[in-house]
């Protein structure tokens, strides 16, 4: 479920920081651009089931959210990020 995952990365990344870079609006939403950067300080379970103990790395991930309203409340939200690419940056470095 959405709220678990999202309740999830806030528990690994407590200092999990969203700057937005550019927003598009469009007829009904709008495009928004953010880079999130944050430090893995607590173990995580991606929604595939890969485990991702706590490594204190950094990560500093770029992001997209596409938000649909209805007068003005947020009908819809949709995230999109490289998965990959965060996965990358939660696992500990290997010597």
């Amino acid at each position: 479920d959405a709220m678990a995952h999202e309740l999830g990365i806030l528990a690994a990344l407590p200092d999990l920081q969203m700057a937005v870079q550019r927003v598009t609006e469009t007829d009904d939403g709008a495009l928004v651009e953010v880079r999130a950067q944050g430090t893995h300080t607590g173990d995580w379970t991606a929604p595939d089931g890969e485990r991702f103990p706590a490594s204190g790395r950094s990560i500093d991930a770029p992001m997209a959210l596409v938000m649909v309203f209805d007068g003005d409340q947020v009908r819809a939200e949709r995230i999109y990020f490289d998965q990959q690419t965060l996965h990358d940056s939660l696992r500990p470095l290997t010597a």
